[in-house]
């Protein structure tokens, strides 16, 4: 009879296991098919898409990423365009959630920061350069006795 109980015990445990693990797999709300978006807001989804970085690791830009946190935010992306949101919009919804972090290219300052000087310094050390090398080449000036 003991044996009877655990087994019919461990089956509806096993059951009740496989039902919690299929419902917990069913798949989120699945995006707007791309084929289902106008050419217009395809290139908008593509575009923001290429703005930021995934957000499971900030390793990989969002748009070549497959994780399952990526897939969420593209769908957030997909229904947010579809819902009529602009672009600085959606942006700044996503600057909020997950902060600075998760764009791709800086805004502001930190922008100036990372794209122009370098570009100023590279300048600077190539003047400094030209400008030591043609002392070098100068002849010596003879030295009174």
């Amino acid at each position: 009879m003991g044996f009877r109980i655990r087994t019919f015990s461990l089956i509806l445990l096993l059951a009740m296991g496989l039902a919690l693990s299929s419902a917990a797999q069913q798949p989120g709300p699945t995006p707007p098919r791309t084929d289902q978006l106008t050419p217009e807001q395809s290139k908008r989804l593509y575009g923001l898409e290429h703005q930021f970085m995934s957000p499971c690791c900030y390793g990989e830009a969002l748009y070549g990423h497959m994780s399952p946190t990526a897939q969420e935010m593209k769908t957030e992306i997909a229904q947010m365009i579809v819902g009529g949101q602009s672009d600085r919009q959606i942006v700044e919804f996503f600057k909020g959630k997950y902060g600075e972090r998760i764009l791709t290219e800086p805004e502001g300052t930190q922008w100036w920061v990372m794209n122009i000087v370098p570009f100023v310094l590279l300048g600077l050390g190539l003047l400094l350069t030209v400008f030591v090398i043609r002392r070098m080449m100068r002849p010596a000036e003879p030295r009174a006795a």
